[in-house]
């Protein structure tokens, strides 16, 4: 199919394109761990995630729609807080019978009429969340809406496991 060949030569383009890229972040996220500060490669893996999903939403929203972002308090301790961000659009939205899949690596859709979709997007960031320990949550209705939940606990979200040390992405 035509469509699919042209799909997978943008994904193979945009992949190849992000290699060196990929490989920059890398050093540097290891040279800041060898030096005990994985704060700042910590802080631009958020900023990446929060730039992809705020895409996500001005990509598949209507013309004349909204997209909305809040940063709220979820719960407080004397010793932790919980921090809830949220995004949601009035969009396309997601079918109920794609939303189980959302995160899985290349799953664009079952319709398969999103243009420039490679379908990375919503699995690097639930895999790099999974690593940071935030939670990843969607929700959405196809035609409505779609809303996408990160909740991170402050002051722990930089500590990685010695086991995320060493592996990649």
């Amino acid at each position: 199919d035509a469509d699919v060949m042209r799909y997978a030569e943008t994904y193979f383009l945009l992949s190849a394109l992000s290699y060196p890229f990929i490989g920059l972040y890398n050093a540097g996220a290891a040279l800041f761990r060898a030096q005990g500060n994985s704060k700042i490669s910590m802080m631009s893996s958020l900023v990446m995630n929060v730039v992809n999903i705020g895409g996500n939403a001005i990509k598949y929203g209507r013309a004349g729609g909204y997209v909305h972002a809040t940063c709220s308090i979820v719960s407080q301790t004397e010793n932790t807080v919980r921090y809830r961000f949220i995004c949601e659009d009035n969009g396309c939205g997601i079918k109920s019978s794609d939303l189980p899949r959302v995160f899985e690596k290349g799953f664009t859709g079952s319709d398969r009429k999103k243009n420039n979709a490679t379908g990375m997007g919503l699995y690097l960031s639930k895999k790099l969340c999974d690593r940071l320990g935030l939670e990843m949550k969607v929700a959405s209705v196809e035609n409505e809406y779609t809303r996408v939940t990160l909740i991170f606990p402050k002051g722990t979200m930089h500590r990685l496991s010695e086991s995320s040390v060493h592996t990649g992405i």
